[in-house]
């Protein structure tokens, strides 16, 4: 359940740095979650992919390193992707 919440967090977290960052594509991401924490690559792919799309999907590259951070926290490190051309 509380891992849900996290990957929630990220979701919308990421959803603000595309909006404010006019990041249309993001082709890569890199987070960092408590070592306790059942957040992976993988099952946070997932949460994007449903919930960031069209931003967010098969070619995006997630990875998720352990790091000593408070628990239910996470740190988005790096985003890269491609912006709209203004």
């Amino acid at each position: 359940m509380h891992d849900t919440i996290l990957l929630g967090r990220i979701s919308q977290a990421l959803d603000g740095l595309c909006k404010e960052n006019n990041i249309l594509k993001v082709d890569q991401i890199l987070v960092g979650v408590s070592p306790n924490s059942h957040v992976n690559s993988e099952n946070l792919k997932t949460y994007l992919q449903e919930h960031n799309a069209p931003a967010v999907g098969e070619w995006t590259d997630v990875l998720v390193q352990k790091e000593e951070i408070e628990e239910q926290s996470a740190v988005i490190h790096s985003l890269k992707g491609d912006i709209l051309a203004r």
